[in-house]
């Protein structure tokens, strides 16, 4: 009953022939679209928890890979130079440690300075929402008022009992810091040393992409979308940071360089970076400086901030790699739910590389895979 019987006349052999067409399925289609579909949510369902669940474990793996995606052309570099690959990529990783060592070091002094303002930036900042907020009756009162209600501290005993983290915390989290540093540093020197041979299989596993592109060549390229994009970021950041360090140089503000240092590595986490930068710049504002001009670091690097992302960012970027601010933005969110700030962090590269491998954008012209070249080892 499903099929349609034709008969047709063939008049070269004065004989008939019976062709059965099938009829067009009605729902047949759809219900092969909707169980292909619900699959494939499961199968990312279980993967997201999967990746909340193993964070600890799969944080710094993904963030290595990110790095290790990133430093690809140094690596690439050194072997059109004839530099074993194990060479390259030790090398390449002991960079990495020092330059995450020296910046923790110079940004340490700063760190344990802000630290020990705390008190007296909540003071300075109560006293800015007094004058906001009191308009009959003072803050002070209401904070009591509410302190009796809820049963807590409020005002400068509730500031004193804020205790900052011990030495104790400090090394109950040492052994998971150490831990996680060092998959991070095994992760990306095994992937540097072995990024080559990961890829040919790659390329023999999967030889061909559904529209008939070479598989190591899709991945290539969106490696070098992602590294041209990061180089880029970097050297947008590096302007900002300079700016930043040259203005509050010139108000006046305490450890201009380490502020710069720190809006260049908070800019690399998109919204949410220079919005925490922002606020900290406020707070510091309330404590050097008095009236109107407390506000001026934060205006200051608000007007840089808005020139970056609305002027230079799109003059450099734009036109290469258009990306829908919701889709940035919800992979941000993503990337901060499952890992933290290192998913803050990987978020926009990983977003670029799986945009990249799936053709949807690219930095450049896809080029053809070049013929393999033996690995020095």
């Amino acid at each position: 009953m499903g099929k349609t019987t034709h008969l047709t006349l063939l008049p070269q052999h004065s004989r008939l022939s019976i062709e059965d067409t099938p009829q067009t399925p009605t729902g047949g289609s759809a219900m092969r679209i909707s169980n292909s579909l619900l699959r494939t949510l499961a199968v990312v369902l279980v993967a997201l928890a999967v990746l909340k669940v193993t964070k600890v474990l799969s944080a710094p793996i993904l963030l290595a890979l990110v790095v290790g995606v990133i430093l690809s052309p140094v690596i690439e570099s050194a072997t059109r130079r004839k530099i074993p690959v194990a060479i390259a990529a030790a090398g390449t990783t002991l960079g990495s440690i020092a330059a995450i060592v020296g910046g923790l070091a110079f940004l340490a002094p700063a760190i344990e300075q802000a630290l020990l303002e705390i008190p007296r930036a909540a003071a300075a900042m109560r006293g800015t929402l007094d004058g906001l907020l009191a308009f009959g009756q003072g803050i002070d009162q209401v904070t009591q008022d509410v302190g009796k209600v809820l049963g807590t501290e409020t005002g400068d005993a509730a500031v004193a009992s804020a205790d900052l983290p011990s030495a104790m915390d400090a090394a109950l989290f040492a052994p998971q810091i150490m831990g996680q540093a060092l998959i991070f540093l095994g992760t990306l020197f095994f992937f540097l040393l072995t990024r080559e041979d990961i890829y040919v299989w790659a390329g023999g596993l999967f030889s061909k992409t559904s529209d008939g592109k070479d598989v190591q060549s899709v991945i290539r390229n969106a490696d070098r979308s992602v590294s041209r994009y990061f180089m880029t970021i970097t050297a947008i950041n590096i302007i900002l940071g300079l700016c930043v360090t040259v203005g509050l140089y010139i108000f006046g503000a305490p450890w201009p360089v380490s502020w710069g240092l720190a809006a260049f590595l908070l800019n690399y986490v998109l919204y949410l970076g220079p919005a925490a930068f922002a606020i900290a710049l406020l707070v510091m504002g309330h404590i050097q400086f008095q009236g109107l001009l407390s506000f001026g670091p934060m205006v200051m690097f608000l007007a840089m901030n808005f020139t970056e992302g609305y002027l230079l960012t799109p003059s450099l970027v734009g036109h290469r790699l258009r990306i829908n601010p919701l889709v940035i933005f919800l992979a941000l969110a993503l990337g901060l739910w499952l890992w933290g700030i290192v998913g803050g962090i990987v978020a926009l590269p990983l977003l670029v590389w799986v945009l990249a491998a799936a053709g949807l954008v690219s930095w450049y012209e896809e080029q053809p895979l070049p013929p393999a070249a033996p690995a020095v080892r």
